[in-house]
């Protein structure tokens, strides 16, 4: 038990230091600056919308990835190598391939 709380605070303290990360480079003009400039002007009510809003598509695509025969009709015919390779490697959680715009 002790061992999966402390994994958990690694991963929350690794995310803040992303999360640093990505808004100094926004405030420095880089990349999302014109997301951070577009929600600096906001309501908190609005901000607050906006992140459930983009946590409903976030929980979307993460269902995409769980189950991506329920997004694309063909699925199990792409040659994308073996399917059971595919959906073994999303099962075990590798997201290496996915690049966050």
């Amino acid at each position: 038990m002790a061992r999966r709380a402390a994994g958990a605070i690694d991963e929350v303290a690794a995310l803040t230091r992303y999360g640093d990360e990505v808004f100094a480079t926004a405030q420095n003009g880089g990349r999302h600056s014109g997301f951070l400039a577009n929600y600096s002007g906001r309501s908190a009510r609005e901000i607050t919308r906006a992140q459930r809003s983009l946590g409903g598509r976030i929980a979307e695509h993460q269902g995409f990835l769980a189950n991506p025969a329920s997004h694309v009709d063909n699925w199990g015919q792409l040659k994308l190598g073996p399917p059971a390779a595919i959906n073994q490697s999303l099962d075990d959680g590798d997201q290496s391939g996915i690049r966050a715009n």
